[in-house]
C-alpha cells in the first residue's frame, strides 16, 4: 500500500510544470519524492523518513529515536499524504552499534519500479556541498493539487570522525532544524553527474550559552544549536539489512 500510493504521489508530481523545473536544476525527484513525513504514534514526536530499494526489497530508514518506544512488529508508526496519517507496517531492525542513530524498517515488499536513488558508502569531499532533506516543524511545499515535497537545505561536508569502525560520524556546516531527524543526506558526484543519498541525518551539535556577569563566564543552562549538523553514514542501513538477511 505505501509503495503503491508513493508511486502515485512520484506520478502526480512529475505531470507538475514546477517540479520538473526543480528536478532538473535540483535534488531529483527520485530522491524527493521518497521522503515521508513521519509520527511516533506512541509520542506525537515527529520526524523524517526516506524510502530506498536494497537487494529487490524496500526499505523504509529513520532516525532510531523517531520510532523510540515503539514495537518492533507492526509498529505505531505514520507517514502523512494527502491531509491525512496513514500507517505503516513493518518490523524494525537496528544497526548492532546502538549509539548509531537509525533504524531500519523492513516493509516486507519488493522494490519499487521507478528508478532507485543510488546509496554509497563513500564519503563526501571535505569542504563539499551536500544537502539534508526533511520536515522541519513539518514545513514542506504544497503545490495546488494538495501534494507536497519536503524541504531542501544546503551544508558543507566538513569532515568525519571515523576512529571507531562502529561509529563513523559525519559533521555538516548546516543549520538543522527539529523535524529534519532521519531524513536523507545527499550530494551529487561531480564525476559521473549521479545523485548519492550518503548518509541519515541525527540531529544537531548543541552548544551551552554562556554570559558574562562581573567579566567571568556562566553558564546559563541554556542549549542552541552551534550549526554544525550530525549524520550516520547509511552503510550501517544496508549493514543491518544484511544482517537480518544472513539469519
Amino acid at each position: 500500500m505505501l509503495r503503491q500510493y508513493m508511486m502515485l504521489v512520484l506520478a502526480v508530481l512529475t505531470a507538475s510544470a514546477l517540479t520538473c523545473h526543480a528536478q532538473s536544476n535540483g535534488v531529483p525527484l527520485n530522491i524527493l519524492g521518497r521522503v515521508l513525513y513521519l509520527r511516533n504514534g506512541d509520542t506525537t514526536g515527529t520526524g523524517t523518513g526516506f524510502l530506498i530499494d536494497y537487494k529487490d526489497k524496500e526499505y523504509l530508514l529513520t532516525a532510531r529515536h523517531v520510532v523510540a518506544g515503539l514495537a518492533l512488529h507492526n509498529p505505531n508508526l505514520q507517514f502523512y499524504r494527502s491531509a491525512d496519517w496513514r500507517e505503516i507496517s513493518g518490523d524494525i531492525i537496528f544497526p548492532a552499534n546502538k549509539n548509531v542513530d537509525i533504524a531500519v524498517i523492513d516493509l516486507h515488499q519488493r522494490a519499487s519500479l521507478e528508478t532507485s536513488p543510488e546509496l554509497t558508502s563513500e564519503s563526501p569531499t571535505i569542504g563539499g556541498q551536500v544537502y539534508f532533506i526533511g520536515f522541519p516543524y513539518g514545513l514542506h511545499t504544497l503545490y495546488s493539487n494538495g501534494e507536497y515535497l519536503p524541504l531542501v537545505k544546503a551544508g558543507v561536508f566538513s569532515g568525519l570522525d571515523d576512529s571507531d569502525p562502529v561509529e563513523i560520524i559525519y559533521y555538516v556546516d548546516g543549520f538543522n532544524n527539529p523535524g529534519f531527524s532521519g531524513g536523507p543526506m545527499v550530494y551529487i558526484d561531480n564525476k559521473t553527474h549521479t545523485w548519492r543519498i550518503v548518509g541519515v541525518v541525527q540531529g544537531y551539535r548543541a552548544e551551552n550559552v554562556k554570559t558574562k556577569v562581573k567579566g567571568k563566564d556562566i553558564d546559563t543552562g541554556l542549549l542552541v544549536n552551534s550549526g554544525i549538523l550530525i549524520a550516520y553514514p547509511v552503510d550501517y542501513a544496508l549493514k543491518a539489512i544484511d544482517g537480518m538477511i544472513a539469519k
